[in-house]
């Protein structure tokens, strides 16, 4: 007789328990990262100050001495970098105009400039004093400044309104225009004149509807004449 074996069906084994951890495992594991991003981005110099970038374009002023004026700690993390204070230091420069600065990780420093350029000068003492288009004296040169206008302005104790004045219609010329004036006069404030360096004379008037009267002098100075009025834009009269 032949004997039957019979086979007990496999008992599934349990499959091992996979390791997870706990909740307060995580929250501690994740205190931790952030313990060490902390002391990268605020105390480690890493992402230290090493480069100071310095973006304008210049005619007085150089890079070099707006990054001495800047004085950015190269050792200082970047989001610690009191740029304010950078920027009031650099602002102070006298031929700044406006200043920006920027950080950029890991490690640069941007500083934006912009230039004051002067549109005319100002008799001071034995030297001259160049003025933006603004009005705002901003530095002395010894030898009187080629291809600007001297401002002679209104005998008095407060000349700031004659001045600006001066500035806002220098600043508008064109560059072949300002180059060719021997001075801008303001009796007042609302008193403009141009003298060209050939003798004649443009009657401006109030320092309105400047660009306007820009385009207008451009053309009117093709024309013959000794005296151009332009006090009023709309009737333009020529002598």
């Amino acid at each position: 007789m032949t004997g039957v074996v019979t086979e007990s069906p496999a008992v599934a084994q349990p499959a091992p328990a996979r390791w997870r951890p706990s909740l307060a495992v995580v929250i501690a594991a994740l205190a931790a990262l952030a313990m060490v991003a902390g002391w990268l981005v605020f105390f480690s110099p890493v992402v230290a100050a090493r480069s100071v970038v310095v973006r304008g374009s210049f005619q007085r002023l150089s890079a070099a001495e707006i990054r001495s004026a800047a004085d950015v700690s190269t050792h200082t993390p970047l989001v610690r970098l009191d740029t304010g204070a950078i920027k009031r230091r650099v602002a102070a420069i006298a031929g700044v105009a406006a200043v920006s600065v920027s950080r950029s990780f890991p490690s640069t420093v941007t500083i934006r400039v912009t230039e004051r350029i002067p549109v005319g000068y100002l008799n001071q003492g034995s030297g001259f004093a160049l003025v933006d288009k603004t009005g705002v004296q901003f530095g002395t040169v010894t030898a009187t400044p080629p291809g600007l206008p001297r401002f002679e302005l209104a005998p008095g104790a407060d000349a700031r309104p004659s001045t600006v004045a001066a500035a806002e219609v220098a600043g508008v010329l064109p560059g072949k225009i300002l180059s060719s004036l021997a001075s801008v006069s303001a009796g007042s404030a609302t008193a403009v004149s141009l003298v060209l360096r050939d003798g004649r004379v443009v009657r401006w008037g109030a320092p309105v509807r400047n660009a306007e009267k820009a385009q207008l002098l451009v053309a009117l100075l093709k024309q013959p004449g000794s005296t151009f009025d332009i006090s009023d834009p709309d009737i333009a009269v020529i002598r």
